[in-house]
Parts: structure tokens; C-alpha cells; sequence
């Protein structure tokens, strides 16, 4: 267990650390799975890490000068050193085994017979009965699969909507016309706008004036939007 920060502003998580046998300037290194525990964000700008806690936001800061000591020392390593690894979760014999994965065959069928682009693949190795029950659940839960853009009815509002947060004392700025190839609009155009912000995405062309029920691929925080949506989606 890590205790990160400094009481009342701090949080214990669980971290599994990895040995390594090998000369550095920097003690240990912080991964993706400890700072997504921590829901931390860093900032290599700053040299700074925020995360929230139960008595409020914590910041952990670096020392810029120990920094750049610590990287200069490594670009003066011209030795090329092999590390040798000790990781320190417990080794459950025959685990390796219960990995996922198959180097088995596999066979396509049919999802639906008056749809031949519509084809799944599965082990060629199940057993027949085994087989035939897989098929006929794929079959019977085909709507749940997206072969097209038109397959996918949109994000229900309640899961997902885009925000525009703009400061009302700002005059709109006419911009360029922009172009943006058809497959980037995909997955973003399933994500509807805020109805109070929809008239801020007003455009003018030769047929009249237009503004966007989606949200358009380019806008800002639009990846974030997006990036949340999956969040959600996989948070089970």
C-alpha cells in the first residue's frame, strides 16, 4: 500500500512495483494503473500531480532542478546495460495456462443469410452442439452488432451530450469553410448537442442558414466528450 500526499489531502491505494537491477538516478516510476487509481492528473509542464482526496484536491510537485539532474544523468549512460527483473506479485503456478487467448482454428458463418457481408468468426475446434448453440445466440442477438454508421441509432441523451461552454460577452468570429473526411465524422456524429448550444454552431451557405443536432468532428472538448461516453460504457 502507497500513501500519496500529505494528511488531511491524501489517498492509500495498492501498487505493485517491479525490481529492477539496474543503476539509475530515479527511484521509482509511477505507471498508468497507479495514477488511474488515483485518479491523478499529471502535468510534465508543471512537473506536478493533482488528484482528488477526501479533504479536497492534492497537488504533488517535482523539483525542477533534481529533474533535469536526473535526465542529464541518464543521457551520459552510453552503456547499454541489460536489466534484470524481479516482479514482486505472487507467481501462481499453471496461471499461464488460464490466459485468454487460442491458437485454434476458426471458421465464418453467416449472420444472416440475406446479408453476406454480415460474417462472424468462431472456434473451428467447439464441440458441434456447443457450435450450433453459439450460432443460434449470435443470431438471436444480431441487432446488438454495427456493420455501418446507419446501424447505430445515436447516443441516448441521458447517457451522453455535448456542452458548449462559451462566455456570452464574446461576438461570434465567422470562420472558414471546413472539410473533414466522411470516416472521421463517424463516431462523433452519435453524440447529440446540447439543444441551448446547438444555435452557437450556426453556419451560413447558399441555401440558408444551418446549425448542428450532433456534435461535428473539430469542435472543442469534443474528444473529451467522446472519451467520457466510453468511460461510461466500460465502466462495469
Amino acid at each position: 500500500m502507497v500513501t500519496v500526499g500529505q494528511a488531511p489531502k491524501c489517498r492509500t491505494i495498492p501498487v505493485n512495483f517491479v525490481v529492477v537491477k539496474q543503476q539509475s538516478p530515479y527511484n521509482v516510476f509511477v505507471g498508468w494503473p497507479a495514477l488511474n487509481a488515483l485518479r491523478a492528473i499529471p502535468s510534465s509542464l508543471h512537473l506536478s500531480v493533482k488528484f482528488p482526496t477526501p479533504g479536497g484536491i492534492a497537488e504533488v510537485q517535482g523539483d525542477l532542478e533534481v529533474a533535469r539532474a536526473c535526465y542529464l544523468a541518464m543521457l551520459r549512460r552510453p552503456e547499454k546495460v541489460v536489466a534484470q527483473t524481479t516482479s514482486l506479485e505472487p507467481y501462481i503456478p499453471g496461471e499461464e495456462a488460464q490466459q485468454l487467448g487460442t491458437q485454434d482454428e476458426i471458421e465464418e458463418f453467416l449472420l444472416r443469410e440475406d446479408r453476406p457481408d454480415q460474417v462472424l468468426r468462431i472456434g473451428a475446434l467447439l464441440p458441434s452442439e456447443e457450435k450450433e448453440r453459439l450460432k443460434a445466440l449470435l443470431r438471436k442477438y444480431s441487432q446488438v452488432f454495427a456493420w455501418t454508421v446507419k446501424d447505430m441509432p445515436g447516443i441516448p441523451t441521458d447517457l451522453a451530450v455535448h456542452h458548449l461552454n462559451i462566455d456570452p460577452r464574446i461576438k461570434p468570429v465567422k470562420q472558414k469553410k471546413r472539410s473533414f473526411a466522411p470516416e472521421r465524422n463517424e463516431g462523433y456524429h452519435q453524440i447529440e448537442m446540447a439543444e441551448e448550444d446547438r444555435e452557437k454552431t450556426s453556419f451560413i451557405t447558399e441555401e440558408g442558414t444551418y446549425c448542428y443536432r450532433t456534435m461535428p468532428f473539430g469542435l472543442k472538448n469534443a474528444g473529451a466528450t467522446y472519451q467520457r461516453l466510453v468511460n461510461k460504457l466500460f465502466q462495469n
